[in-house]
């Protein structure tokens, strides 16, 4: 069975793709917003004539942490899906999974795709209720930790 919850047309998706076939129902999350690590290239300091001064190094150093705020269901399956994934980090003490995160243009076609290797849910976030306001989407922020990313222009 296949849970999709809600979204509007500038939500991004999000899959994780498991290295073992674990006993977690797929799930395709929207994204309410999420900010794409930084990459840094180390500079390399060189000293010429007395002078001091920075070149490109050789290290491009990406971010190693992804906050995201996920759109949460009525039925809090997200909320249950994400607490699932997160025992499983815990009780393996390690992580060999994939979270892929399709990036929308305005109508709707993907235009990117982030992946992340090597993923683990960190910190799962509270959840807020409020009658307050117009918008009734609930969110609940999620920190992902992760040791490599890669993003690709689809195709």
């Amino acid at each position: 069975m296949f849970t999709q919850n809600r979204a509007n047309n500038f939500s991004g998706k999000a899959e994780f793709l498991f290295s073992k076939e674990i006993d977690i129902e797929p799930l395709t999350y929207n994204i309410q917003d999420v900010q794409l690590p930084e990459l840094v290239l180390s500079p390399a300091t060189i000293h010429y004539r007395g002078a001091n001064g920075n070149i490109p190094g050789d290290t491009l150093e990406p971010a190693q942490e992804l906050e995201m705020n996920f759109i949460l269901d009525e039925e809090l399956e997200v909320l249950f899906t994400l607490m699932q994934i997160q025992n499983m980090n815990f009780e393996n003490g390690t992580s060999d999974d994939t979270l892929v995160v399709n990036i929308f243009n305005q109508k709707t076609k993907v235009i990117a795709t982030a992946s992340f290797t090597n993923v683990w849910i960190q910190r799962i976030g509270g959840i807020q209720y409020t009658t307050k306001g117009e918008d009734t989407t609930v969110i609940i922020p999620v920190t992902i930790s992760y040791l490599n990313y890669i993003i690709n222009k689809a195709v």
